[in-house]
């Protein structure tokens, strides 16, 4: 049973950005996951605290760079290998972007209808479910490739983001060696985006 259908979501009466975070590492942060909380919850958080608080507050930037960084740095920052490591799992990433951010974020309380909240993160644990499928699929495929050609830099790279978003992170570390080994590079990878 994959991680995302064993996790159990509470039912909260309010969340904070704190409380939110950790149900979305329980999912399993991947990209496609933070990205869609970024849409349908933070985008609304950061727009109210825009309106009530204004541009230049802490808790306004914070949720701003928070956003992007769900958006778009997490992803990057996978596909240009930065992610490689056995440590570096979806948890490690996101603790590592919240420590940047003022305190006050992870202390903000949520506007949103937790019910809504909770709808959502119930939505996203289904996506990730999904994902998880669509992946091992992909890994299939990729190893048929591999076998037909060991040597290509590009196949080991998208095995490893692939084994990466299926939480084996230790093979996903293997495999990232080996494109390295054969020439692998940010500059030539042929994945864009996942």
């Amino acid at each position: 049973m994959s991680p995302a259908k064993r996790v159990k979501l509470p039912k909260r009466t309010e969340y904070t950005m704190a409380t939110l975070m950790r149900d979305v590492m329980k999912i399993g942060a991947t990209p496609s996951v933070v990205s869609r909380i970024a849409t349908e919850v933070i985008y609304y958080e950061w727009t109210c605290c825009l309106n009530t608080l204004g541009p230049d507050h802490a808790l306004t930037n914070g949720l701003e760079r928070l956003m992007k960084y769900f958006q778009e740095e997490y992803e990057q920052e996978l596909l240009e290998g930065k992610l490689w490591r056995v440590k570096d799992t979806p948890r490690a990433a996101i603790n590592a972007a919240l420590k940047t951010l003022p305190p006050e974020v992870l202390e903000y309380t949520l506007c949103r209808d937790p019910q809504y909240i909770h709808d959502i993160l119930e939505s996203v644990r289904a996506d990730r479910e999904e994902e998880i499928k669509r992946y091992k699929m992909i890994e299939k495929q990729l190893r048929k490739e591999i076998d037909e050609s060991p040597e290509s830099p590009d196949l080991h790279n998208q095995l490893r983001l692939t084994l990466w978003l299926l939480d084996r992170y230790r093979d996903a570390t293997d495999a990232f060696k080996k494109a390295k080994e054969l020439g692998w590079s940010p500059d030539s990878s042929l994945v864009v985006a996942l």
